[in-house]
């Protein structure tokens, strides 16, 4: 009787195992051109005027097209756009990308060097063709690591393309050190 349980118990316990591993889901970047085109307003989403200058730390948006291949996207698969050094996300540091009330994708910033956003990708997006639209993200000129004022061009990098979003004019603080 005893030896009977054992070996059911050890049957059950590989069963498990094998169908376990059998299940697993794997999300995988989204191959292609998803991200369309690129650009760049101030904070309120208005074209930067002539001349305009920003600050380190001060926050713009990159506004993104993108247009998701028919019948590829599965529930949890991720698009990842890179910045270029020298910049920084800013927050919201999660936001959605919708059509109507149906979430196609949710957005994670990751302020790493470089930084990162990382579209997750919804059951929507997979049972749907012809996907497509814009949205955007925050970022900033990260202050410690632009040792320079004057136009600096911004890029998002995905799936190994560069897409040139426009320039930000940069100015550096100084620093006058005064005795007291």
């Amino acid at each position: 009787m005893r030896k009977s349980f054992s070996i059911t118990l050890i049957i059950v316990l590989l069963c498990s195992i094998v169908l376990q591993f059998g299940n697993t889901v794997r999300a995988a970047e989204v191959p292609g051109n998803v991200i369309t085109k690129a650009w760049i307003t101030d904070a309120d989403g208005n074209a930067f005027k002539e001349g305009a200058m920003i600050g380190p730390w001060q926050p713009f948006r990159v506004y993104a097209e993108y247009k998701l291949p028919d019948n590829t996207v599965k529930a949890g698969d991720t698009t990842t756009m890179t910045l270029p050094i020298g910049f920084r996300t800013s927050p919201p540091e999660t936001f959605e990308i919708k059509d109507g009330d149906n979430i196609i994708a949710k957005g994670t910033m990751y302020s790493e060097k470089p930084g990162k956003i990382v579209l997750t990708y919804t059951k929507y997006a997979e049972e749907h063709s012809g996907v497509h639209g814009s949205f955007y993200f925050n970022i900033n000129v990260n202050g410690d690591e632009q040792s320079e004022s004057g136009k600096i061009p911004v890029t998002l990098t995905v799936n190994g393309k560069v897409i040139p979003a426009g320039e930000v004019n940069f100015k550096k603080p100084q620093w006058v050190n005064q005795g007291l």
